[in-house]
């Protein structure tokens, strides 16, 4: 027992180190902010949306926000699409409906200045957002108009991308057939062209294809080839996901043990990285789970819980 010991030690301390690097990357930047002006102020405010985006989003829409006030300051309309870009990304990841003027003004601002590469990303983050918030016929005018722009160019990747969010939009229609037939073109075209980016998310998304067409035992063997491939490195955002989507899958297949072990996992990973959103929709599912097994007043806590968030 000793050696595990030894291990469990130097996993702790190496986790802590981890953690000490990129808070002391973070503190460093903060000093340089300081005594920085201009362009310099903005670019190190927008390094430190960037570092906080990765660990938490309260603090990422900081700092986005003040890159937004210096870009406008500088009158440097890229650093301005780019703020508005930022802002709207984190604040969309939070859940919150201000991502789309913030999407609409950087769009305006890129089309008139040709920023191709910021169109792009813009079409495609409106389309996620009128998405999330249900305008789905707005969704797939973007998403088809960001197909359209990212066939044109030829790049695999930014197809796969567009293919995957169209998927989305199909999957919040009900269209589940529509939105795995995108997904797995999405994965394929990923696949054949060796691309790493985002293939975790794609197979999750046809597990959950899988799932809604109430075939589990596929959507079980997708949503665990994003495991396997999470065992070499996944985001928490990814992570957070994935262990929901097998909450889903496990409280369908009955495995009630499995579920709630899987939905405390999420919650704990949507706690850590600032998700409310997975946060109440696991803390929903745990307070069905408890009706389930007839235990009501621990259900009624768990949903009180997940509406405070």
């Amino acid at each position: 027992m000793k050696w595990i010991s030894t291990i469990l030690v130097f996993f702790l301390l190496m986790t802590n180190q981890l953690a000490y690097s990129q808070n002391s990357v973070i503190d460093s930047l903060k000093r340089e902010l300081v005594r920085s002006r201009g362009k310099d102020r903005f670019n190190i405010l927008f390094d430190l949306f960037r570092k906080n985006l990765e660990t938490n989003y309260d603090s990422a829409l900081y700092y986005s926000t003040l890159a937004v006030s210096q870009a406008r300051q500088n009158g440097d309309s890229l650093s301005i699409v780019k703020a508005h870009n930022a802002n709207g990304w984190v604040r969309m990841r939070l859940g919150i409906s201000l991502c789309i003027p913030d999407f609409e003004y950087a769009l305006e601002i890129a089309k008139r200045n040709n920023y191709k590469e910021q169109v792009k990303f813009l079409l495609n983050n409106l389309a996620i957002s009128h998405n999330d918030f249900a305008n789905y016929d707005k969704a797939l005018d973007y998403h088809f108009q960001s197909l359209q722009f990212r066939q044109e160019e030829g790049n695999p990747l930014d197809i796969s991308i567009a293919m995957n969010n169209i998927g989305l939009v199909y999957s919040n229609l009900q269209d589940y057939e529509n939105a795995l037939s995108y997904f797995i073109q999405c994965k394929d075209l990923k696949e054949q062209n060796g691309i790493d980016h985002d293939l975790d998310r794609a197979y999750i998304n046809i597990a959950l294809a899988y799932f809604n067409l109430g075939n589990y035992d596929e959507a079980l063997n997708n949503v665990s080839k994003v495991l396997s491939i999470c065992e070499s490195a996944c985001k928490d955002e990814v992570l957070v996901e994935a262990h929901y989507a097998l909450a889903k899958i496990s409280m369908k297949k009955k495995a009630i043990n499995k579920a709630r072990e899987e939905l405390n996992t999420t919650i704990q990973i949507a706690r850590r990285i600032g998700s409310r959103m997975y946060e109440s929709q696991a803390l929903h599912l745990r307070a069905v789970l408890q009706l389930e097994e007839n235990d009501p007043s621990e259900a009624l806590e768990f949903l009180n819980k997940s509406q405070a968030v």
